[in-house]
């Protein structure tokens, strides 16, 4: 059985003013079928997993709790519910390549640019007076 890899991005809203945003990756999200004979375990789809985390959102911030989650930057965040005012979730399918962190994505970006036209070189003078610089206005 193959898992779906979901994005799980958040705007946290603080009592104090102050905004967060945080994306994590959920990989083992799946439900339980009770059939006559057995018990079967499926992936969640994008759907289900959406409503998922619409309900543990509520939950965590109606309860107050603190979850520990490792963010897409692979850092730890630490979410203390009871200080969160509201908060916007999303949540997205994720393919096997589709997964690049913030600062990959940025980089791949710039690397795709034109690189901009150099500076003229400095001329080989050497003043050792600020004075006799030609830039120099009393």
């Amino acid at each position: 059985m193959k898992l779906n890899k979901f994005q799980v991005s958040t705007i946290l809203y603080f009592k104090s003013g102050n905004s967060k945003k945080i994306d994590w990756v959920e990989e083992r999200l799946v439900k339980k079928i009770d059939k006559e004979t057995e018990e079967v375990t499926q992936p969640l789809t994008l759907e289900e997993a959406d409503l998922f985390f619409q309900s543990r959102f509520k939950e965590w911030i109606d309860k107050g709790e603190t979850i520990v989650r490792k963010n897409a930057k692979k850092e730890t965040s630490v979410i203390p519910f009871s200080s969160v005012e509201y908060a916007t979730v999303s949540v997205t399918l994720l393919g096997e390549d589709s997964l690049i962190a913030e600062g990959e994505r940025d980089q791949k970006y710039y690397e795709d640019l034109p690189l901009p036209p150099h500076p003229p070189s400095p001329p080989n003078e050497k003043w050792t007076r600020i004075e006799d610089h030609p830039a120099y206005k009393k």
